[in-house]
């Protein structure tokens, strides 16, 4: 089983076509990346496959699970980095951390013990509390 199955999909905006009958298959473990010039609808396609667009046409399967029918289920199995720094550039890295794991539904201290985890792997125990201005002071 591959772990994203994309099929025939198509996404319009009015007139004009935005993703045009696109096919794809990525197996477990693989790494997959787009690449293209400006308007060549790469990120409407990552928005199709994580279902924040809904396609004209095509199926997507996250794992097996058909994302446009089992939402839910099939987003336990994403995680997309944008090209931009966080969703919610406001809070800090422990903010974003328990705002992820309490949208999946975890307990307090889970989230709080696993932040942690995160942020010492991630070498930022001395930043948890910062925000992003002091990541990009030239923003």
């Amino acid at each position: 089983m591959n772990a994203i199955e994309a099929r025939s999909l198509t996404k319009r905006f009015g007139t004009f076509t935005a993703v045009n009958d696109v096919s794809l298959s990525v197996r477990e473990g693989e790494i997959y990346g787009f690449l293209g010039p400006n308007g060549a609808g790469k990120t409407t396609t990552i928005r199709l496959l994580t279902n924040v667009l809904t396609p004209d046409a095509g199926s997507v399967h996250i794992n097996g699970i058909d994302i446009f029918r089992r939402p839910l289920d099939a987003k336990m199995h994403i995680g997309v980095i944008p090209e931009s720094s966080t969703i919610y550039g406001d809070l800090s890295p422990e903010q974003n951390l328990h705002l992820s794991g309490k949208m999946y539904g975890m307990p307090r201290a889970q989230r709080a013990e696993r932040a942690d985890k995160i942020l010492s792997q991630l070498d930022l125990e001395e930043h948890r509390h910062r925000y992003p201005p002091i990541f990009f002071p030239n923003r």
